[in-house]
């Protein structure tokens, strides 16, 4: 994996600027300097006349307040983090859309609807890892319901939509200690997950239904801490696992990665 690089600059409003660093020499040929405009910002850029293997790309965020480190969605609540965090898998969605927002196959997962079955299956691409090099498995997919629906972990992403998966609302109300319509046909290091709904909607064909997650969590990894403290735990917010193509090497909380 490469490395990431994001960082707090102090003004009159809080502006978070970006520094995504691929490998590779950033040596280019004849560069000319360019300007658009990006809201209400003149953008300034240099555009090589060829491809290059390396370079720093730099990307400003505005906020009011710094940046919460969270790299667990269900547990994240600041939209500039999930933005400046996204190059590193952290909070990226599992599957690929076309331009209407439709999945369409061919991302870290795919997924399947069956209408008559009342189902969802979600396949995740046999070489997923994260960034430890440990396979991304279906309980890691599963770990995110129960990140977003068990109270004691504290997220605010709990739903009425979710709970139209069955078992689901047992499970949040702590009538249940597991989910029945959540299941691992190959197992739960498998790559394989079932969701049973107890009705369909039209919606469900599209990112963003807010009726399945699009997110995964490392359960080996994060299973022996305590549910009240993960939100704040090193292993969420400054030494977490992600899956994308880059990993955060250092993380300092409201400062920088």
């Amino acid at each position: 994996m490469k490395k990431l690089k994001v960082t707090l600059l102090a003004s009159s409003v809080v502006l978070a600027a970006a520094l995504l660093s691929a490998c590779g020499s950033n040596q280019n040929s004849s560069t000319s300097t360019k300007k658009l405009k990006a809201g209400n910002f003149d953008v300034a850029y240099q555009n090589p006349d060829k491809a290059i293997k390396g370079g720093n790309l730099k990307i400003a965020y505005q906020s009011d307040s710094p940046m919460k480190a969270e790299w667990l969605a269900p547990l994240s609540d600041d939209a500039t983090f999930g933005s400046m965090s996204s190059p590193g898998g952290g909070q990226d969605g599992l599957f690929f859309t076309n331009s209407s927002f439709k999945y369409i196959n061919g991302g870290p997962a795919n997924v399947s609807l069956d209408k008559d079955a009342k189902t969802a299956t979600i396949t995740l691409r046999k070489d997923l890892k994260w960034s430890d090099g440990s396979e991304v498995t279906a309980k890691d997919y599963e770990f995110s319901y129960e990140l977003t629906a068990n109270p004691a972990y504290g997220s605010d992403r709990w739903t009425d939509s979710l709970a139209n998966i069955v078992g689901l609302s047992d499970y949040h109300a702590g009538k249940a200690k597991t989910i029945s319509g959540i299941t691992f046909p190959d197992g739960e290091n498998g790559k394989v997950i079932k969701v049973q709904f107890k009705e369909m909607t039209p919606g469900m064909n599209q990112t963003g239904n807010g009726y399945f997650l699009e997110t995964v969590a490392p359960y080996q990894y994060l299973k022996d801490v305590a549910p009240k403290d993960l939100a704040s735990s090193p292993k969420s917010t400054t030494k977490p696992l992600v899956t994308g193509p880059f990993k955060p090497e250092n993380v300092v909380a409201g400062e920088s990665i």
